[in-house]
């Protein structure tokens, strides 16, 4: 959940620079003081260094993680697996690891069971 969090928060910090110039130009047409603090608000000092934080751990294509898209729930989980760049955090890094190898395992079971019944038509989804 919290890389989920982190996710949704990038892309919310991502989305504030276009926000802002909207706000600007819409401000300027229409001399709104609401308009104007909004803009003041999406603007704040810090959000850039927090959207360079979190591009400095989290990859940066990790759109399926959102579960955007056409993606099933397990290729949600292992996108959000690889969300975090691999050295940030050695437990995901041995998770990956495993998952991978396991991944492995199950491949080379199929492929034994294919070529060994081959009338059955086994299929891996």
């Amino acid at each position: 959940a919290a890389i989920r969090t982190a996710l949704k928060l990038r892309a919310a910090l991502a989305a504030l620079p276009l926000l802002a110039e909207a706000l600007r130009r819409s401000t300027a047409a229409q001399g709104s003081e609401l308009l104007s603090e909004a803009h003041g608000v999406i603007t704040h000092a810090k959000f850039p260094s927090l959207l360079r934080g979190l591009d400095s751990v989290l990859d940066g294509d990790s759109s399926q993680a959102l579960g955007g898209g056409e993606t099933t729930a397990s290729l949600a989980h292992v996108a959000l697996m690889y969300a975090v760049r691999p050295s940030v955090s050695p437990l995901l890094d041995v998770a990956r690891q495993t998952w991978n190898d396991a991944l492995e395992q199950i491949h080379s079971l199929h492929r034994g069971y294919v070529v060994k019944y081959p009338d059955m038509n086994i299929k891996l989804e």
